[in-house]
């Protein structure tokens, strides 16, 4: 079978501990309801998830557009920066109480369709305040980068509660058909729908194989998923890496470092990491904070001027190299690896099997 995805030049964004299903519905968001509320958007979005940890790409030339947008907006009125930091405070806050009121109600489908709006209504300030930083004039950066970031900082729980809550979601109403949560979460969209609807619950062994691994493409018209034994030889078709020695991505954080890597995707499974030793991970959460602080270097797969590691980094100094795009894949843990941060440039010195 062939797929119209496979050579599209595709760019990490984000790399975490979402589910199947909570790709879906953000990816409807980046393409079909951001263009409903804002006339532009994302246009393609693919994500790739195993066992409910997943990584989601745009094109670059898309997110450029959109950002490019949003700065030509600002440029025309730049006071218009600081109201959307002020809107994604406000829509924090009301998502956050709106998901602890509906943890104290029965778990339906009209509940649900609330939990999915009150998303989508924080989302488009989210897309606007982490999009449109990376494309703004340095002069309307400067002046509002720091309303921005309290802006992303303030913004940060929203990651952990919206899962959180799916995750609460998945075991009320998988528990009546004796369904573990996280074969819910790793349904489609379609089957999520006809189990909430109709209670019509799919094979488990077909929800074992998509959770295992799948890929899922959307863009304005169109909607895939695949699952099994062919996601591992797409993603080797998407992401080439044999032979690297070199990455380039953004500083984040000037400095230059060598060190011993410690590729690190889960901050609660670290069985080493010693003081100025280098983290390779695909993004940073508030739960490496005592990771980094400890590290010589951060250098990440995807990530902004506001993602968590960027910002990190800056407060505590740390040279920081952020949207490498496969530190993970071609950096192993004992590689000896240089980082300059300066020029945004990681060097494989030597590898740890020589």
């Amino acid at each position: 079978m062939t797929y119209d995805f496979l050579e599209k030049g595709w760019k990490k964004n984000w790399e975490g501990g979402w589910s199947l299903l909570s790709c879906a519905y953000l990816g409807h968001q980046y393409t079909r309801q951001l263009q409903e509320a804002l006339g532009m958007s994302l246009e393609e979005a693919l994500f790739i998830s195993h066992r409910g940890r997943s990584a989601c790409y745009f094109i670059d030339e898309h997110k450029k557009t959109f950002g490019t947008a949003l700065a030509d907006r600002a440029i025309q009125r730049p006071e218009e920066v600081a109201e959307w930091a002020h809107g994604l405070i406000s829509q924090t806050d009301h998502i956050l109480g709106h998901i602890e009121d509906l943890k104290k109600e029965e778990a339906t489908k009209e509940n649900f369709d609330l939990f999915i709006r009150s998303m989508y209504e924080y989302g488009v300030y989210h897309r606007m305040v982490k999009v449109s930083v990376d494309y703004l004039p340095q002069e309307i950066l400067d002046k509002y980068l720091q309303t921005l970031t309290e802006a992303r900082v303030h913004a940060e729980p929203v990651y952990e509660a919206t899962e959180s809550y799916m995750q609460y979601f998945a075991s009320a109403i998988g528990a009546a058909h004796n369904l573990r949560p996280e074969l819910v979460l790793a349904m489609t969209k379609k089957q999520f729908l006809a189990f909430l609807e109709d209670s019509v619950v799919p094979d488990q062994s077909l929800l074992e194989k998509q959770y295992e691994g799948s890929i899922l493409y959307l863009s304005l018209d169109q909607e895939q998923y695949v699952s099994g034994n062919e996601v591992p030889h797409i993603e080797e078709k998407l992401f080439e890496t044999s032979n690297k020695k070199e990455l380039r991505g953004q500083s984040a954080y000037g400095g230059l470092v060598r060190g011993t890597a410690r590729v690190i995707m889960d901050a609660s499974v670290v069985e080493e990491f010693n003081e100025g030793d280098i983290l390779v991970t695909g993004m940073t959460r508030p739960e490496f904070l005592p990771i980094m602080k400890k590290a010589g270097a951060v250098v990440t797969d995807a990530g902004g001027i506001l993602s968590h590691a960027a910002i990190t980094a800056r407060e505590l100094k740390k040279p920081c190299v952020i949207a490498t795009e496969t530190s993970t894949k071609v950096i192993k843990t004992g590689d000896l690896i240089e980082v300059d941060a300066e020029k945004g440039i990681i060097t494989v010195l030597k590898k740890a099997n020589n």
